[in-house]
């Protein structure tokens, strides 16, 4: 039922809505086109309406499912004209909700059980309840409760055989949502375990071991056969698909591969690549951690690191990142949260060299830096200061500029994008290669865990009325 009493003042509205950015809202709709949950649950969710709502009757909106089905992704901040920022405008609304007892994320809950194929990681990872005061491990336990209502274990009931070729976020929920429609799917997998980014570069503290093992759980049991330790390439080709009946192949290998730092140094000891630094802290691996530490980037990536090495005992921790605040890929939540646990984010900055002695880093060499133009990603061009050089002393660095997808096994014919991901219609996620699609991270570059999940379930859909085309020809 809707609220009849005014619960929210004008001035906490106010505060709420950004109001000098959203009196020039053109309502041109582009953050619910550019939403991964818009897509996933339908006419479910609708970020523009909900936020028409919220403008126009505030009490109401405080009992509605909605207002707890952001993924946090902030997809639609990043393209919108007026760079409203809609995750933080509900967070506020949450907050207000469940002050005055609303009962809705409950309804929330039982769509997110239903529609996403990974509910407690996405729970962890990108809808983050507990920003609201919600209890988490309360909120886990009703997730595992609905699902054992919704999920039934099964076997392959269709003689159609479709191969999944990378365990992440993409691949895995294509998986499950194949394998529970009947088909025989196979996860190829180059780790000792599914999971992908998941698993390797996702810290502990962010998604512990054993719900991702209680993830993939259900995805095995809804018959879907996993082949680990398999690399595409090497273990088995790609041709070899087909010649054992694959009928479909879906790429979502994802984007594994560091980017190089192309200055002096840095091959130093104490220099290390973020993502191996990540895998090897999940897996328990000894490391040496130095205790002033520098990371350079300003993707999710590089905020993980900050935070996991600042975690593992470093005592002063600063992520470099060459440009500003507005122009930084991370996820501005994450970066809040990083500053609020003590690392230092120093923008303008990025560094010259790498300074070391007998082979091991002593410190970096770093440069002043202004933003000029937008480049073609939409972000502001970074030039450096002449004369603003200045160097800070550092025992470890580490390197977050970006990832790649590795795509050597991949056909000649399957068409690459000119920054090396592959080229996939963006409707039905087909690529080049006729019967091959292609999702997540080796499509977009690296994204958010939602925005891999919609891809899984949006590719899963396209192989499906392609098998059944198949089957009625």
């Amino acid at each position: 039922m809707a609220r009849t009493v005014n619960v929210i003042s004008k001035e906490v509205l106010n505060r709420i809505l950004s109001v000098n950015k959203l009196k020039y809202c053109f309502e041109c709709g582009i953050c619910t086109a550019s939403c991964p949950m818009a897509e996933m649950l339908g006419v479910d969710y609708n970020p523009r309406s909900l936020l028409e709502r919220i403008v126009c009757e505030p009490e109401a909106v405080l009992d509605s499912d909605e207002l707890w089905l952001c993924g946090w992704c902030y997809s639609c901040q990043k393209r919108c004209p007026q760079a409203l920022n809609l995750p933080e405008i509900f967070l506020e609304m949450r907050r207000v909700a469940k002050e005055h007892g609303s009962e809705s994320f409950d309804m929330a809950l039982q769509k997110i059980v239903k529609n996403i194929p990974l509910p407690l990681v996405a729970t962890l990872v990108c809808f983050h309840p507990e920003r609201a005061g919600l209890n988490l491990e309360e909120v886990l336990k009703k997730i595992e409760e609905m699902r054992k209502e919704q999920h039934k274990p099964r076997k392959s009931e269709k003689p159609v055989k479709v191969a999944v070729i990378g365990g992440g976020p993409a691949g895995l929920s294509a998986a499950y949502e194949l394998g529970r429609k009947g088909y025989a799917v196979t996860v190829f997998e180059a780790l000792p375990e599914l999971g992908g980014m998941l698993r390797k570069g996702i810290p502990e503290y962010r998604l512990p071991k054993h719900v991702l093992a209680e993830e993939i759980k259900c995805i095995i049991d809804v018959g879907v056969e996993a082949r680990v330790d398999t690399k595409v390439g090497e273990n088995v080709s790609f041709e070899d698909m087909w010649k054992q009946g694959y009928k479909s192949v879906f790429v979502s290998v994802g984007a594994h591969k560091s980017q190089q730092l192309q200055v002096d140094g840095a091959d130093l000891d104490g220099v290390v690549h973020a993502l191996d630094f990540l895998y090897d802290s999940n897996f328990g691996k000894k490391m040496n951690i130095g205790k002033h530490v520098v990371v350079v980037g300003g993707g999710n990536v590089a905020v993980d690191a900050a935070r996991t090495v600042k975690y593992l005992g470093a005592e002063d921790v600063a992520v470099l990142y060459r440009r500003s605040v507005e122009e930084m890929p991370a996820n501005l939540w994450e970066v809040k949260e990083a500053e609020n646990e003590g690392v230092k984010v120093e923008f303008l900055v990025s560094p010259r060299r790498i300074i070391g002695k007998n082979g091991k880093v002593t410190g970096v060499e770093c440069v002043r830096m202004q933003l000029g133009e937008s480049d073609e990603s939409g972000r502001k061009k970074a030039f450096l200061v002449e004369g603003s050089e200045f160097n800070r002393d550092v025992d470890m660095v580490i390197l977050a500029i970006g990832e790649a997808p590795d795509l050597g096994f991949l056909p000649n014919s399957v068409e690459l994008n000119k920054d090396g991901t592959v080229w996939a219609n963006p409707v039905t996620l087909e690529t080049s290669l006729p019967r091959v699609y292609a999702g997540g991270d080796v499509v977009r570059g690296p994204a958010s865990v939602m925005e891999a999940i919609r891809d899984g379930k949006r590719a899963a859909a396209s192989i499906e009325q392609y098998l059944e085309s198949e089957e009625e020809a």
